[in-house]
């Protein structure tokens, strides 16, 4: 209760999660222009394998983030592409990275639920006071490559946690989209009403559904 109050006393003065939308536009026109222009001017005069992508784009990440450790960050830091370029890095490196033999569904399973511990500690440890961008999202970016990279591999779930884990998967932009929202607009309309974490979660959840 201490934390929820602490927490939601901030809300209305906080800004709003647009400004990662922002980010990942930089990002896509950026990778975008970039390839569109060795594609249609460069490519006939330096052939790049998948091999050589691979190692620069890895080493890219590696010197971004490297920069990132050595770099006081500041606010300005925390909404700008400059020190997030290794993290949209290793996004492309999974989406690179395929398997000569497919992993058995035990291997995907175990991958899959380390990725969700992974998630859920830097949910706990990470918060306004840490340092961002820095190399405490580190274990986060890793859990979601895990993640991207085991969805390449299907597997039929008999139990329930898993068919509402698909099912708030494919809701997850659309809440991404509406959390932060219905939280002003509670904090603002009904600032003392009971159960407020529990109405969140059920109007977060109806929201993302319509």
């Amino acid at each position: 209760t201490r934390y929820w109050r602490n927490w939601s006393s901030d809300v209305c003065s906080s800004d709003l999660h647009f400004w990662t939308l922002s980010v990942e536009w930089q990002f896509y026109i950026l990778f975008s222009c970039t390839f569109f222009l060795y594609a249609k001017y460069i490519s006939n005069f330096i052939k790049i394998n998948q091999s050589f992508l691979l190692i620069s784009c890895t080493l890219l990440c590696l010197l971004n983030f490297l920069s990132l450790t050595f770099h006081a960050a500041n606010s300005r830091d925390y909404f700008t592409l400059n020190y997030r370029v290794w993290e949209f890095g290793c996004g492309i490196l999974i989406s690179m990275v395929k398997p000569k033999d497919a992993p058995n569904s035990t291997q995907i399973s175990f991958l899959r639920f380390i990725s969700y511990v992974m998630i859920i500690v830097s949910m706990l440890l990470i918060d306004k006071y840490s340092l961002l961008p820095g190399p405490v999202l580190v274990v986060p970016i890793l859990a979601t490559s895990f993640l991207i990279y085991s969805g390449d591999f299907k597997i039929k779930y008999r139990l329930l946690p898993g068919k509402f884990l698909s099912h708030i998967g494919n809701l997850s932009y659309s809440i991404y989209l509406w959390h932060w929202p219905l939280i002003v607009a509670i904090e603002y309309l009904f600032p003392n009403i009971r159960f407020k974490f529990f109405l969140l979660l059920l109007l977060i959840y109806l929201f993302s559904i319509v």
